[in-house]
């Protein structure tokens, strides 16, 4: 699951406004050994997303993250949206790059571990 906080662009907003994505996030037995990894898909940030661009990736692999965590800046077609994690673990890989236009919404962009080096 991925908590996201949504902020406006523009002169009249001055305040973040809180969101929480849909579940986007799914367990997947199977991957990096026997333990369970965290796949973690393309969210709808607004009722009219099909698509978003990944600005911006705030983690890198390997790296050890926790609840709170901004994951990545995404695009949409009203704001630029940072996904926050929900989850504590480790950033397994990064599936979409950086600057990626119209990827999915649903479409699989990082896998998280439970554990260091999985």
């Amino acid at each position: 699951r991925v908590a996201v906080s949504a902020f406006a662009r523009g002169p009249s907003t001055r305040s973040v406004l809180p969101m929480v994505a849909p579940r986007v996030a799914s367990r997947v037995r199977g991957y990096a050994s026997e333990d369970s990894a965290i796949v973690v898909d393309m969210p709808a940030l607004s009722p009219t997303m099909a698509t978003g661009t990944l600005m911006k990736w705030n983690v890198s692999v390997g790296e050890e993250i926790a609840v709170g965590d901004s994951l990545a800046d995404v695009e949409t077609d009203k704001a630029t949206m940072s996904m926050d994690s929900t989850e504590d673990g480790f950033i397994a890989k990064l599936l979409v790059d950086e600057g990626t236009a119209d990827v999915p919404v649903g479409q699989p962009i990082l896998v998280m571990c439970e554990e260091e080096g999985l």
